[in-house]
């Protein structure tokens, strides 16, 4: 989600693996000499129990110190937390008891969607949710489970959302429109055409292998399967297969150049090229960087990698 805040410039950074949320204020005001701690106890939520035992802050100190940025003079805001945040697990990698709402699904995406529906629904305007294919939750972490743990790098994008931010907060540009492949998020008229598209990074949109859910399909991270052309689609961590070319049977791997054909991407006799690749790679990232998603240095530096990448991908690990 990005959302603004008037005249507060706030950052949210979360840290999936461990659960930790670090929070960095700038607010704007008189520059003023730097002032000791004073407790921030009143913003801190009531403990809660957890197996019987109470879990939650305890403590909360505030520091603020002037700053200048731009020339604007601003009062940075330190919050420091103590206690058991993160100290007492119910469960592995969750400090909360595993009790969720009937309408909380085990799919990461279809919550975000759900998410993004009830703040439309409630009439706040003043969020964007941005779907980007190939991801299941996790974006750009690449390791674990052997090396077979592969995600879609989101940093390349990520300095345009917090572009985004800064434009909303400060000069109250606008960000582009929420964007998904769920027309109830992206069919902006009702027409059954949805007019804002998730986004497809151009790993997606000219693609030399399938990013799926790895280990079990209901995981936030991902691993990546080359079109290879040799052997059986490969099996997810529980065994199951991965559908590369959506037909439903366990069989063989395409390579690149029927994948293409397949997707649309080449005409039925077509090869896939040296020349082809570029090109779609260089349309896929020229797109986001028009609407806005791309900086010129991430759309150039796609289009600079496509000139060298294989084109006969070799498999990741055991996919």
């Amino acid at each position: 989600m990005v959302m603004p805040r008037t005249n507060l410039v706030f950052r949210r950074f979360v840290v999936s693996c461990c659960r930790v949320v670090l929070l960095s204020c700038v607010v704007a005001g008189g520059a003023s000499a730097q002032v000791p701690e004073k407790s921030c106890d009143a913003f801190l939520l009531a403990p809660r129990q957890v197996n019987r035992k109470a879990v939650g802050p305890k403590a909360c100190l505030m520091q603020e110190t002037s700053a200048t940025h731009e020339g604007r003079a601003l009062t940075r805001l330190d919050v420091g937390l103590d206690g058991t945040v993160d100290g007492y697990l119910a469960k592995i990698g969750n400090i909360w008891e595993p009790k969720h709402p009937a309408w909380m699904s085990d799919s990461y995406l279809e919550n975000k969607r759900n998410n993004a529906r009830i703040l439309r629904d409630k009439g706040i305007t003043n969020y964007r949710m941005y779907e980007v294919r190939g991801v299941s939750h996790a974006g750009g972490e690449s390791e674990g489970s052997r090396g077979q743990i592969l995600n879609l790098d989101l940093a390349k994008a990520m300095d345009r959302f917090l572009d985004m931010v800064d434009g909303w907060a400060d000069k109250g540009i606008a960000p582009p429109p929420t964007r998904s492949d769920w027309a109830e998020l992206a069919d902006a008229n009702r027409d059954g055409t949805i007019d804002y598209p998730a986004l497809a990074f151009p790993e997606i949109a000219c693609p030399l292998g399938v990013y799926f859910p790895y280990p079990d399909s209901t995981s936030g991270t991902t691993s990546f399967a080359a079109f290879t052309g040799d052997g059986l689609e490969p099996l997810d961590g529980k065994k199951v297969f991965v559908d590369m070319n959506r037909n439903g049977v366990w069989d063989y791997r395409e390579t690149p150049t029927q994948a293409w054909r397949r997707l649309g991407l080449l005409q039925k006799h077509e090869e896939l090229t040296r020349d082809r690749y570029v090109a779609c790679v260089q349309r896929a990232a020229d797109q986001l960087r028009k609407e806005g998603f791309f900086s010129d240095k991430t759309a150039a530096s796609y289009i600079e990698q496509a000139k060298s990448a294989d084109l006969q991908p070799k498999r990741v690990g055991s996919q």
